[in-house]
């Protein structure tokens, strides 16, 4: 299980001392414990790629607000914590692979207009979960109907 993994890298980089290592990965676990509560049960391996996704998607945020103001401090640190965050996610997917699963979708579903965008997404979305920044996936599907 992934939070096992953490709980684990959590353990070597105290033993290694590598405290920004041990801090960033105790605020994910942090974050996963928080999710756990609310939920009241333990998270499956899906729902932890889910929190770090939206770890890493906040981290964008800030980076770019943090480079916006001229942090680079902030933007540094932020970095570091993109890092970490990325070696736990899958590999993202690329535009062309991204183009070309709306494609394959957009077939099997015989959509043709922008009013089967929902369902076209509804197809898209367990293949590109944590795997694909979602409002480029929109794009790319709204794109790919207005054009026909």
């Amino acid at each position: 299980m992934l939070k096992e993994k953490l709980q684990s890298d959590s353990k070597t980089a105290l033993l290694g001392r590598d405290s920004e290592k041990l801090e960033i990965i105790r605020f994910i676990l942090s974050e996963v414990k928080n999710k756990e509560i609310e939920k009241r049960a333990e998270l499956t391996d899906e729902e932890v790629l889910s929190v770090i996704s939206t770890l890493q998607k906040r981290s964008l945020d800030s980076v770019s607000q943090y480079s916006a103001g001229n942090r680079q401090d902030l933007v540094d640190s932020e970095q570091k914590y993109l890092e970490v965050y990325k070696s736990y996610l899958p590999e993202a997917l690329t535009e062309d692979q991204i183009r070309t699963l709306v494609m394959e979708a957009i077939d099997s579903l015989s959509a043709a207009t922008i009013s089967d965008m929902g369902k076209v997404m509804g197809y898209l979305a367990p293949l590109t979960k944590n795997k694909a920044d979602g409002s480029l996936v929109s794009s790319i599907v709204r794109e790919s109907l207005e054009n026909g």
